[in-house]
């Protein structure tokens, strides 16, 4: 019974899409959800890849988290940094891309108008050294090659 499921898993697209974000260093969401559920997305990712030694980056969040809800759910020990960027600087993918880099932050979640402002070392998963989450309006997908590719 158990091979059945995993089969029936694996035959669906769900498993492939699983193992790929569980692989891939950085995640891309829609800034047009709900501001609960992008909070969501957040705390999770803060729950799974936060160290409570490094900071936590949010680069222009639609909302601040709020120290006592952290403290309630158990995550009052992570360092939050907040940093409001232009939309519209080339400084502002410089430091994007030194926030994901430097080795200080273990999780940097972002928050753009567009892609292109992201710089094109999120393409690269070897090149950063934290996960990272990017909340974007448009749609194109940062990778353009599959990560992964499982033949069943």
């Amino acid at each position: 019974m158990i091979t059945a499921h995993y089969n029936q898993n694996s035959q669906s697209g769900l498993f492939a899409t699983l193992v790929n974000q569980a692989c891939a260093k950085v995640r891309q969401y829609s800034a047009e959800t709900s501001l609960l559920e992008q909070w969501h997305q957040l705390i999770d990712a803060i729950r799974e890849d936060g160290n409570p030694r490094q900071w936590v980056t949010l680069v222009n969040p639609p909302f601040i988290p709020n120290d006592r809800y952290l403290r309630e759910i158990g995550l009052s020990n992570h360092y939050i940094r907040v940093v409001r960027l232009s939309q519209h600087s080339k400084s502002t993918e410089d430091y994007i891309q030194q926030c994901v880099q430097n080795g200080k932050s273990s999780l940097v979640a972002v928050w753009l108008e567009n892609t292109d402002l992201l710089p094109d070392v999120l393409k690269v998963d070897s090149q950063l050294s934290c996960r990272t989450l990017v909340f974007t309006t448009d749609s194109p997908q940062l990778s353009k090659t599959e990560q992964l590719e499982l033949a069943i």
